[in-house]
């Protein structure tokens, strides 16, 4: 036997930008999926049956061909690659061995037959082992295949032919298995991953309502406290207070319209002299050095960021009588340095375990390449500094502001393009593969250095136009440059066929794949058909036997579908994405109009409320002390109202539970190619620790998506004597991933523990596990879980 074993060879991936999601990609792909399956998969097993009858159709082998392959077909459709099978089952291993003995077993009475079918053996090995076996397990079968078919092909290229074909097939297998889940549960998950970019915008949203808000109000309330005891016994005094009061009042309105509208920039002058009358009211000395608020945009929004929040601090949380402020440059460096005299750190200044104020700091500031300094220094002030490099490209102002335009949602982060684009890097591998049975043939079928050199030249030809243009999802494809590449692929294929009389040659089911995604349906697919049956009349004119004429053209067809199969898998998989990120963003701009009327119902109108009672205090506050008095206690109640509403608005005001939050991460964890494990046993729990641990286990598996190359990932809750743990392991850990992206969702989550009095730790094990462990004592141990 020459090499001439069965092959469903396969082909490019990848090669159009995707499509606008309205072409309806969704319904098509698994559809499509099925319908290349069928054909590749049914039509390998087809040409297998040819070979019995070829090789002596007696009753018993054809039987038992019969048998054996509508029992692999029934495996292969009915669960390896169907679309939800439980692939990490003890089912699927047991139908794996299975398929193996199935696939293994008729060799003894079949032989020659049967080699290469084990190839699907191969693919389901990658679809159902963990990652490293499934690949040795691949290896070991095609290793085999070469072994037991050796008496049976011609030395010395047979071997290496059925080793790489029993390879390339398994890898079809795989692929054509994957893409097709990968397409239908994206499109499962649109609305989970909506939900996911909405909770990410929210935090956005608060981010800019604490930074914006919190800190002015604050002060708006401190300042309302001191008016309303002096306004008896200091009626002047008082009055320069209320009209800091307004001046304050006034700005956090605009402030509070514009978040609400999306847009907001924060000017470091304007803040300067709101610290100093702010410090003044609180009896706190300013110092003020350098004042160069000359800062390029993004980094000047930054610092007035960090000055603000740095004052608020030094109101809230210390026992500070002077502060200095210093704002310069030193070198290719802008500085911003806040110093007071306070006794002790506060928690909300311990960085990094800060509250989430300073928290957001940090994020802004690492957003523009600088750096925040928060600490204790030994002569007992407390420093706050902020480095920026001056070279900060303009649009880096490390805000997250609320815009109206198109964000690029954080759920597309989720699902990586890596992990999208696994299929393009299977196609290179197909591809690849057929470069070299190409040179196989070549070395065992033609003669003479010229010739030998004109068959490289060719193959070399084809798999450069198939590899750098049709199965290039970054090349533009014009129709003029579609065409033209499909006539270069045609000629560099049929050439070396046509002139060296050698049907073997060429892989004409690349261009017949081709034709299917570069022409119209009208002309491609007798284009299609065309080519299958003129590689068929090829044979036929060469004098091969009616079954090799028939190989040719059911080969042709076979790889034709593969090739146009996976290129448009690919197509669709990045449309469906598109889709899906079109759902997301429109649910976010949803979720901000809510955010915008929240805002203006509740803060606006307290504000205004705010800004009125101080206007008529301040006109009675010379003649009629005691009910300027009585004003100014209604506006500090107000006021310290619209701060609630600010934090509810901020947070959500939302209680969330481990059970809810388990269900969602087991969606979005399954729909990024991770195989979840959950086992919640935590009991009944207060609602604070219910919150802090949902929201610890949306960070963990936010940083299982993004940070780790992880295929499993187990989370478990349990109740000890000293409380509740939650536990998420992944075992996607690295060098570079797979560990805790630090920063303010960290931060804030760690800040949130501690003040529950528990802890979070993370830490490395072995074989590339990453642990992240959340400890949160409990009051009285709760009922145990049944």
């Amino acid at each position: 036997m020459t090499l001439t074993a069965a092959s469903p060879d396969t082909s490019s991936i990848g090669r159009r930008s995707a499509p606008p999601p309205l072409e309806r990609p969704t319904a098509l792909a698994p559809r499509l999926a099925m319908l290349v399956m069928a054909s590749v998969f049914g039509g390998f097993y087809a040409m297998a049956l040819v070979w019995v009858f070829e090789d002596g159709a007696t009753p018993q082998r054809v039987a038992l061909a019969i048998v054996a392959g509508v029992t692999l077909l029934v495996m292969q459709f009915g669960f390896f690659s169907r679309v939800g099978a439980d692939l990490r089952s003890k089912r699927a291993y047991g139908l794996l061995v299975l398929h193996l003995l199935v696939s293994y077993l008729p060799l003894i009475h079949l032989g020659n037959s049967w080699v290469s079918l084990q190839a699907f053996s191969a693919g389901n090995a990658l679809l159902v082992l963990p990652a490293v076996p499934r690949w040795i397990a691949w290896a070991v079968i095609a290793l085999s295949v070469g072994v037991i078919g050796a008496p049976y092909v011609d030395p010395p290229y047979g071997v290496p032919y059925l080793i790489l074909i029993t390879g390339q097939t398994g890898l079809i297998v795989y692929g054509l298995s994957k893409l097709r889940s990968v397409v239908s549960t994206l499109h499962d998950m649109r609305s989970e991953l909506a939900r996911v970019s909405v909770a990410e915008d929210r935090l956005r949203f608060a981010r800019d309502v604490h930074d914006l808000l919190g800190s002015g109000l604050s002060a708006l309330v401190l300042k309302s406290e001191l008016a309303h005891r002096l306004i008896v016994p200091n009626p002047a005094r008082a009055a320069r207070e209320l009209a800091e009061i307004l001046d304050i009042g006034r700005r956090a309105l605009a402030d509070a319209r514009s978040v609400a509208a999306g847009g907001h920039r924060l000017r470091l002058a304007e803040e300067l002299e709101s610290a100093r009358s702010i410090l003044a009211a609180a009896e706190v000395e300013l110092s003020l050095r350098g004042a160069d608020t000359r800062l390029p945009e993004p980094i000047e929004t930054v610092f007035a960021t960090i000055l603000r929040e740095g004052i608020t601090n030094v109101l809230r949380h210390g026992a500070a009588r002077r502060c200095s402020v210093t704002i310069g440059r030193d070198g290719a460096t802008a500085v911003l340095e806040i110093v007071n005299d306070c006794s002790a750190p506060s928690r909300g200044l311990d960085l990094p375990l800060g509250g989430s104020g300073l928290a957001n700091l940090t994020r802004r500031i690492d957003r523009i390449g600088g750096t925040l300094i928060a600490r204790l220094r030994p002569d007992g002030t407390f420093l706050l500094r902020a480095e920026a490099p001056l070279d900060t490209p303009e649009g880096g102002d490390g805000a997250e502001p609320v815009k109206t335009a198109r964000p690029a949602p954080a759920s597309g982060r989720r699902f990586r393009d890596e992990r999208l684009r696994f299929p393009e890097l299977l196609v290179w591998t197909t591809l690849g593969g057929y470069s070299l049975i190409g040179v196989l043939w070549v070395l065992s079928t033609v003669k003479g250095a010229g010739p030998m050199a004109f068959a490289f030249a060719c193959i070399g030809g084809v798999a450069l136009i198939q590899l750098g243009y049709f199965a290039n999802p970054r090349v533009g494809k014009r129709p003029a440059r579609s065409y033209g590449a499909l006539l270069a692929l045609a000629a560099l294929t049929l050439t070396p066929i046509v002139v060296m009389q050698n049907p073997h040659l060429g892989t004409p089911g690349l261009v017949a794949g081709s034709i299917l995604l570069t022409l119209r349906p009208a002309v491609a697919v007798p284009g299609f058909l065309a080519v299958a049956l003129g590689i068929a009349g090829v044979h036929a004119a060469l004098g091969s036997a009616p079954l090799y004429v028939a190989y040719g053209a059911v080969s042709t067809a076979m790889t034709g579908l593969v090739t146009f199969g996976m290129v448009r898998l690919i197509a669709l998989v990045a449309s469906t994405h598109a889709a899906r990120r079109e759902l997301a963003d429109l649910a976010v701009m949803e979720q901000r109009l809510q955010f915008g009327q929240q805002l203006q119902e509740l803060v606006g109108r307290s504000l205004s409320n705010v800004i009125a009672r101080g206007e008529l205090a301040m006109r009675l506050c010379a003649d009629e002390p005691e009910r300027a008095r009585a004003e100014l206690g209604e506006l500090l109640r107000v006021a310290r109202q619209a701060l609630t509403d600010v934090r509810k608005v901020a947070s959500g005001h939302r209680d969330i539970t481990l059970d809810s939050e388990s269900s969602s991460v087991r969606s979005v964890l399954t729909a990024a190619g991770i195989d979840p494990c959950i086992s919640l046993a935590h009991g009944r729990l207060p609602q604070p620790v219910q919150n802090v641990l949902a929201m610890v286990l949306r960070e963990g598996a936010t940083n299982v998506l993004r940070h780790s190359e992880a295929t499993r990932c187990a989370i478990t809750t349990r109740r000890t004597a000293e409380g509740v743990i939650l536990c998420i392991v992944n075992d996607g850990a690295s060098a570079t991933g797979g560990t805790l992206a630090e920063g303010g969702g960290v931060d804030s989550l760690r800040s949130r523990l501690t003040e529950l009095g528990g802890s979070l730790e993370a830490e490395h094990g072995r074989d590339g596990l990453f642990m992240l462990r959340a400890h949160v004592p409990l009051p009285e141990p709760g009922p145990q879980p049944g």
